[in-house]
């Protein structure tokens, strides 16, 4: 700290391992502690603490144990309801974009998953497809195609709550996240093939 030039330099090494949305080896708590440690250091630039608060502020969101905020949603027959009306001892929340390519293979690879087939088939677990997006033509071809896996429930926020709002980390798609009963966060950014390890440690059949 007493060099700015050499804090920075070791910052951003960190932040490439340890806080980039997208690196395997992503430690949130160490990176929520960086950022508050960046915020308050007298000789940030304004560019940097802008980037940091930001970054921070969408960081915090929806940690684990928290209660994700409420959304409204058209579902794929038409009806409209609301993410807390969904009743499911277990639910993936999967936020998503239907013509993301990143989407439609993580989405082609849940399809084969044995263990999520079974905990949905038991009933105990409830997949969620949310479209956030403002394109009602997008969503009208995402529900009337293959890509709308019959097993799950698919919905879209049609009024933009989500992204208006800032509700969820939506930077990087898909993103999702494993809830309970009551809607609190069980794992946050749950990854594809973190999927059936957590079924299978929370005994989900």
């Amino acid at each position: 700290k007493v060099n700015q030039t050499s804090y920075e330099y070791l910052f951003d090494a960190l932040e490439y391992v340890l806080g980039r949305i997208i690196s395997p080896y992503k430690v949130e708590h160490t990176y929520i502690a960086m950022l508050k440690d960046a915020v308050t250091y007298p000789k940030l630039d304004e560019n940097r603490q802008r980037r940091y608060t930001r970054e921070l502020g969408f960081i915090n969101k929806n940690l684990i144990g928290d209660t994700i905020p409420n959304f409204t949603m058209v579902m794929a027959n038409g009806d409209t309801t609301s993410m807390y009306d969904i009743q499911s001892e277990y639910t993936i929340l999967y936020l998503q974009h239907p013509t993301c390519p990143t989407c439609h293979q993580v989405r082609n690879r849940m399809k084969d998953f044995a263990k999520l087939n079974q905990a949905i088939e038991s009933g105990r677990l409830k997949v969620v497809m949310v479209y956030f997006e403002d394109d009602p033509q997008v969503w009208s071809n995402y529900v009337n195609s293959r890509e709308a896996n019959p097993k799950y429930l698919h919905g879209w926020n049609f009024d933009q709550s989500i992204a208006d709002n800032d509700l969820f980390d939506t930077r990087t798609i898909p993103y999702m996240f494993l809830l309970d009963k009551d809607k609190k966060v069980v794992k946050k950014d749950l990854l594809v093939n973190e999927i059936e390890p957590w079924i299978e440690y929370l005994r989900i059949y």
